[in-house]
């Protein structure tokens, strides 16, 4: 029986829709995100069926103010993943294009001093399944500084991200 239910949840699994996308950085700090829709009909109908948007570089990001300090240090901790959204919410913001993205490897984190395997653990831990490469999108303000953080990216999920979310506990009483 347990067979089965794990080829149904793989199999499940494999054949979902999902959508990659990638941060990159130049040498010269230029960052693009790569967005590759992989059947997701939301993703291809802002972005076709792959775009590279240029993402600006927020104004309070290269910092070790006490927002950036409190970004980095809250992964997995206060900041950690909720509710399943669908992707058209998700696409329409990236569209949009008032976002900033933080992965595990940005050159953002001047806070912390973990290792870059230390920090890859800590973002796989915002996903259902440890194996994706989880991106955090932040809301970008007026002035172009960092916000609330908004979705968290798994690949074949996307999540509301949640600060301070309070497990609730059901009594038996």
């Amino acid at each position: 029986m347990k067979v089965i239910i794990l080829f149904f949840i793989l199999f499940s699994h494999l054949g979902a829709s999902a959508s990659k996308i990638d941060i990159n950085w130049s040498e010269d700090f230029d960052k693009s995100l790569h967005i590759k829709c992989e059947g997701d009909q939301e993703c291809e109908r802002y972005f076709f069926d792959e775009q590279s948007i240029e993402e600006e570089i927020c104004d309070n990001c290269f910092s070790s103010d006490l927002q950036m300090t409190f970004l980095f240090n809250s992964i997995g901790k206060e900041l950690s993943r909720g509710e399943k959204v669908n992707s058209k919410e998700f696409f329409r913001f990236i569209f949009m294009r008032q976002f900033i993205s933080i992965d595990y490897n940005s050159p953002y984190d001047l806070v912390t001093n973990s290792s870059v395997i230390a920090k890859k653990i800590k973002f796989r831990k915002l996903c259902e399944y440890y194996t994706q490469e989880p991106i955090i999108f932040y809301s970008r303000t007026y002035f172009n500084h960092l916000s609330k953080p908004k979705f968290i990216f798994c690949g074949d999920s996307i999540y509301r991200a949640e600060l301070f979310l309070v497990n609730e506990r059901v009594s038996l009483d």
